[in-house]
């Protein structure tokens, strides 16, 4: 191959690779404050029994089937898999989670394995609700307060297979330092990087 062609092709291939990276669109960084998602059950006196369904590329809750995650109470839903009560809304997508746990939000830069992603089953959620094992924990037997884990991260696939990762910072209303029993609960305060290019498992 004489050098003119080389030059050429290596010309066309670095033309192609900027014209494809100029296709993809940015990570998108969200940062949501104070989404009231109560559980009945937990919260008296509330006509709100339904979960609060949340678009991840929307950046807000919806009302349609093209939701990602859930949240009432304490539970967090994906839309993959299966119903485990009847008051869930039916799971329309593909969507599942697993958690990276001891690693800080910033420094986790990709998904790391398609295997790892579990969804919602007859008899389990993906995201445990229980004290210790999903995204909170208990402060004291006694006080019941709820605190976040510090650095789980949920890695999230979406309804339609696109992939974000996810921390929740607080559980009460405004985010208060030290929650205590006059704290208001119900309200989920939390960060995420979307990535919108399908199949890019980048989150950065």
């Amino acid at each position: 191959m004489n050098n003119f062609k080389k030059y050429l092709i290596i010309i066309i291939l670095f033309s192609f690779s900027c014209n494809k990276d100029d296709n993809l669109l940015s990570v998108v960084w969200v940062n949501e404050y104070n989404l009231f998602a109560p559980d009945s059950t937990i919260l008296e006196n509330t006509l709100n029994e339904k979960y609060i369904k949340y678009s991840l590329s929307e950046e807000d809750t919806v009302s349609n089937d093209k939701w990602d995650i859930a949240f009432k109470g304490t539970k967090i839903i994906i839309n993959g898999g299966f119903k485990t009560n009847i008051d869930e809304p039916e799971r329309t997508g593909i969507a599942g989670v697993y958690i990276i746990k001891g690693k800080s939000f910033s420094t986790i830069k990709q998904v790391d394995d398609e295997n790892l992603f579990k969804q919602d089953q007859e008899n389990s959620l993906a995201i445990e609700n229980e004290n210790g094992k999903g995204w909170w924990y208990l402060k004291d037997l006694l006080s019941k307060i709820l605190l976040p884990i510090e650095n789980n991260v949920l890695i999230i696939k979406t309804h339609n297979g696109r992939y974000a990762k996810m921390k929740i910072e607080s559980y009460y209303k405004d985010s208060p330092e030290e929650p205590n029993l006059r704290s208001k609960l119900g309200y989920y305060s939390f960060v995420y990087w979307y990535q919108p290019n399908k199949g890019v498992k980048s989150l950065e």
